[in-house]
């Protein structure tokens, strides 16, 4: 969601307060029609409502939003995304993913999927079997966490915990085509993120969480 340096400046009054009254809310020198207008847009968006003579407050909705606000920078944050990672293991080969969609799209890695917002684990979990192999009811087990950056030319595409569990590989059947990509058998000759056998090399070795990073383009 995007806002004006005034409404930023009025969000984060509110970040800060229960409620607060017009000229609290204006920046310094803003005349008070220049206002109004960003006052209005806050408004619309349904993010602040009036709530006494002179008086704002955040609306739920504006709650939420506010939540992604940072008070060291008064401006917006992304939040890393929390994703369910599959592992499994047949010999010298592991469980991949070839994606068919961008940002990703013809790069290999791990099997995951994101956990929506609002979502239990239980939930997640399933889905992203049901989703990304074809079968919600494999057997698994927690193994670690996994902090990921990817990046591709020195940009940071996505940044993710990755809750890693591992499959029972004489469960699998692969490959498998679901409508965002390919889950397929690879050993270490697989084309794949540079960083992606780092991390299964550290899944194999250990279960104490770690980060990584994934490249890919460039």
């Amino acid at each position: 969601m995007e806002f004006s340096w005034i409404q930023q400046y009025a969000m984060m009054v509110l970040v800060r307060h229960e409620s607060a009254r017009v000229k609290d809310l204006t920046p310094r020198d803003i005349p008070a029609n220049a206002f109004a207008y960003h006052l209005n847009g806050l408004i619309a968006q349904k993010l602040i409502e009036k709530t006494g003579r002179g008086t704002y407050s955040l609306t739920p909705k504006g709650q939420k939003v506010a939540g992604h606000f940072s008070t060291s920078t008064n401006k917006q944050t992304e939040e890393i995304k929390t994703v369910i990672m599959y592992y499994a293991k047949r010999g010298d080969e592991y469980l991949l993913f070839r994606w068919s969609r961008q940002p990703f799209l013809g790069e290999t890695t791990l099997v995951y999927d994101h956990l929506a917002l609002g979502t239990s684990l239980e939930d997640g979990l399933k889905t992203a079997r049901e989703d990304k192999l074809g079968m919600a009811e494999l057997s698994l087990k927690f193994r670690t966490s996994i902090l990921i950056k990817i990046v591709t030319e020195g940009q940071l595409v996505s940044h993710m915990n990755a809750l890693v569990y591992e499959l029972d590989a004489a469960e699998l059947t692969l490959p498998y085509v679901s409508r965002n990509g390919e889950a397929f058998w690879g050993n270490a000759d697989t084309k794949a993120m540079d960083g992606v056998f780092g991390a299964i090399t550290q899944l194999d070795d250990n279960e104490e969480a770690f980060d990584v990073v994934w490249n890919f383009g460039g």
